[in-house]
């Protein structure tokens, strides 16, 4: 595992740190989990902003270390710059409606919930055509 994160940090320093940034944040939603009792549908406001978190920061040092293999570096870069630039947004709304004790996916019952909503649409659509 030691090997694995140096190596990744060498391949792709930013996605690196990404990473380890969504971890961090991700270990802070299971600590709130414990020690808030707020709830949406049932279940702690925290759980699904330390889901996203997790999973981006399995996919962020998966393409850390896939995009290594491209020999264009520009293109590696711009892919990098989108990669953390959609991501990082995405889950900041997810995690900013779980602080506003809200849900994040298909709430449109007021005009910023739907804007976070539509906003989130947009930037996962250029995020899956990035990894594309």
């Amino acid at each position: 595992m030691k090997y694995f994160f140096a190596e990744l940090k060498k391949r792709n320093g930013l996605l690196f740190w990404f990473g380890c940034y969504n971890i961090i944040i991700a270990l802070v939603c299971a600590f709130l989990i414990s020690v808030d009792d707020a709830e949406i549908l049932g279940v702690s406001r925290w759980l699904k902003p330390m889901k996203f978190y997790v999973a981006v920061s399995i996919m962020v040092f998966t393409m850390g270390w896939l995009l290594y293999y491209l020999s264009n570096t520009k293109r590696v870069k711009q892919f990098t710059r989108l990669i953390i630039f959609t991501m990082f947004f995405e889950n900041g709304l997810i995690l900013l409606q779980a602080i506003r004790k809200t849900i994040s996916h298909f709430n449109i019952k007021t005009t910023f919930d739907n804007v976070c909503f539509q906003l989130m649409g947009v930037l996962i659509l250029i995020f899956t055509f990035t990894a594309i």
